[in-house]
């Protein structure tokens, strides 16, 4: 009998906890936005989606400590996203998660931010990490102005482990570590199976799976992947910067990376910096784990517009540490600068290009004496055509790798520019600006996040302190209009020429310059007067002036206001940044005139003379007309050239005609008259 209620009270005890396990493994059902934000109430929960459902924001927007750690089941539907901030940070469906898994689900919409830990799916992952599987993405999205990540699936992985089996990006991503599946990995490991990538991805360290892979203690894996995208680094120098068809950028200490069975479809092209049908810029030792085996590629690439063959196109790079900046010498048309490479190439035996042409005679290197990995490059550019203001040098070394680095060098009508300014601004005389009036309107940031709070990297007062290398530099915001500097001269002048000066890196940054301005002169600093306005690039010509002449005035004004309407980079040219700048603001005083002797045209009979006086310091010239007196006939002859007189000619044979006819009437007259009286 004991046996019995023993028995009965363990199957009641059993019975008891049953239903608290089943709805412990229950999942709540979503079918609302409203229900999808009420996760942030228990973000360790078990959810799965019932219906295809559409949102604002992403899950815990905007509570930074709220992290997804639960289960979300997508059940096969499809969440629509719509997010327009352009300052929030940790953009995604789920902002930041920490071991949190996200199933069987499909991402669709638009999305802005400040790009940083941007993606369709996981804005950043911490912590433990997170498992998906089945997870789509079909979000595309552009947050260039960004670092940290932004990835078709997750933007940044901060810690933990990742596991992506079978997921899918869909969506082209514009950013700066950007990736297809993850953005940036921090730290931790990722791993990815079966896993697609076919959206075209655009970025300044990009891969069709991972943009770049950040820390020591980092683990790559990819098995079984596919890239069908176009790869493309748009940056302009090499540092620490690439392309690649699943990997972006591989470089540091202590990394591993395993690349199996996968292939490459997608075209990678790095304009500036090293490409790769696989890893972009590696330089990993063969202490460290780098392998890639049964992987394939079948795609273009290209580096500095050179179309890599196969082997170039898988081969580890040869690439550059450190920014390769380059001078340029406008006297001999030549770059020249001194790149840091991550091993000391052999200079034997190597072929260069420039912007994909074959240019090896063009181009000298040389070992830096003392130098550590560092090698002196120049070339000659008068029969190079620069690419948007741009040189691209490739050099394949002979053991069968290459490097590419790219430099700013002026085009040729730029370098005439400089002549022609140089030319002007010999004509006139400066006048001094009062530095303490200098002021700006929408000034420049430090960064673009705060305006109340951040200051630009070299302030306004820069423009006026003669050295174009400290510049005006920073943020300016998208939207805020133009930005207006104010200043005023130490005594009012008659203005004739202003002239504005690059920074010193321009030929790297071109996409920075003013290309829209209006320069305004007041008498009392209230009214203004628009004296100029330049709808066209500032030329590129680092430290150097660009002079604009414009009609004297005849009022002298001591007030001034140049506005800039807009820059380059707004244009898109670049990476997509707004960060600007200028080196210098010059006004330019209308001359007063000092005359030397006049240069005397005679005048002719025919045609008038000139008196002609030009002013020894800015070349200007006053003519005074000498009128032409006409002939002075004497006798049909002109005394003073010569010439006969015309009309005294043709007088006389009329007369003389006249004459004549007369004679012959009177004749015919007579001789009628005599047949009569016969």
């Amino acid at each position: 009998m004991k046996k019995i209620i023993a028995i009965a009270l363990v199957c009641i005890m059993v019975a008891a906890l049953l239903p608290v396990a089943v709805f412990a493994d229950e999942a709540v059902e979503i079918s609302t936005a409203d229900q999808f934000y009420a996760i942030k109430d228990n973000l360790g929960g078990s959810y799965k989606l019932t219906a295809d459902i559409s949102v604002t924001v992403g899950l815990s927007y905007r509570d930074e400590g709220a992290k997804f750690s639960g289960t979300f089941d997508g059940n096969g539907h499809t969440v629509t996203i719509a997010t327009e901030d352009a300052e929030r940070a940790r953009t995604a469906l789920f902002c930041s998660v920490d071991g949190a898994t996200i199933k069987n689900l499909t991402v669709k919409g638009t999305m802005s931010s400040n790009g940083n830990s941007t993606a369709g799916v996981i804005g950043t992952v911490v912590g433990s990490g997170a498992t998906l599987e089945n997870v789509t993405n079909e979000v595309s999205f552009s947050a260039p102005n960004s670092g940290n990540g932004q990835g078709g699936i997750i933007g940044a992985v901060e810690g933990g482990t990742v596991t992506l089996t079978g997921c899918v990006n869909k969506g082209d991503i514009h950013g700066n570590f950007t990736g297809g599946i993850v953005g940036a990995a921090h730290a931790g490991t990722v791993k990815m199976i079966n896993c697609v990538n076919e959206g075209d991805i655009l970025g300044e360290v990009v891969g069709g799976f991972v943009g770049a892979v950040q820390n020591n203690d980092t683990t790559i894996i990819i098995e079984n992947g596919t890239n069908e995208g176009n790869v493309e680094c748009n940056n302009y120098f090499a540092d620490y910067r690439g392309a690649g068809g699943f990997v972006g950028r591989f470089y540091n200490g202590w990394q591993n990376l395993t690349i199996s069975g996968s292939e490459n479809k997608g075209n990678v092209t790095a304009n500036y910096v090293v490409a790769n049908a696989f890893v972009g810029h590696n330089n990993i030792d063969d202490s460290h784990t780098f392998s890639i085996t049964d992987t394939t590629n079948s795609g273009v690439i290209t580096s500095g517009g050179l179309v890599l063959d196969a082997d170039l196109a898988t081969a580890r790079d040869q690439g550059i540490w450190g920014g390769a900046y380059f001078g340029f010498d406008h006297k001999t048309l030549t770059v020249s600068g001194s790149p840091n490479f991550h091993a000391l190439p052999n200079l034997n035996g190597y072929t260069a290009y420039i912007n994909g042409t074959e240019a090896t005679d063009k181009l000298t290197m040389s070992v830096v004496e003392g130098g550590n990995r560092q090698v002196n490059v120049s070339f000659d550019i008068s029969e190079v055509e620069t690419v948007g203001g741009f040189a691209a040098v490739t050099i394949v070394w002979s053991n069968g790798r290459y490097s590419t680095f790219g430099t700013g060098v002026p085009a040729k009508a730029d370098f005439e520019s400089y002549r022609e300014s140089v030319e002007i601004l010999g004509k006139y005389e400066e006048a001094a600006v009062d530095t303490s009036s200098v002021t700006s309107e929408n000034p420049l940031l430090r960064d673009g996040w705060d305006q109340g709070t951040q200051t630009p990297h070299g302030s306004e007062g820069n423009l006026f302190d003669a050295d174009n290398t400290n510049k005006y530099e920073g943020w300016k915001l998208i939207g805020t209009g133009s930005v207006i500097i104010n200043f005023k001269l130490t005594e009012a002048a008659k203005v004739a020429c202003y002239a504005l000066g690059t920074g010193n890196d321009d030929y790297n940054f071109p996409d920075r310059q003013p290309v829209e301005w209006k320069l305004w002169g007041s008498v009392n600093g209230e009214d203004y007067v628009e004296l100029d306005h330049v709808s066209a690039d500032l030329p590129n010509l680092n430290n150097k002036l660009s002079a604009y002449e414009i009609e004297p005035t005849n009022d002298a004004y001591q007030y001034f206001k140049l506005e800039i309407i807009k820059f380059a980079s707004e244009e898109g040219r670049n990476d997509g940044g707004v960060y600007v700048q200028l080196g210098e603001i010059k006004i330019y005083k209308a001359c007063e005139h000092t005359f030397g002797d006049p240069v005397i045209e005679d005048a002719t009979c025919t045609k008038d003379g000139s008196s002609t006086k030009t002013c020894t310091k800015c070349g200007a010239t006053e003519v005074e007309v000498i009128e032409s007196e006409g002939h002075n006939y004497v006798d049909g002859v002109c005394t003073v050239c010569g010439k006969s007189n015309p009309q005294t000619g043709d007088a006389a044979s009329v007369l003389l005609l006249v004459s004549f006819i007369a004679l012959v009437l009177t004749a015919a007259v007579v001789f009628t008259k005599r047949r009569i009286q016969t």
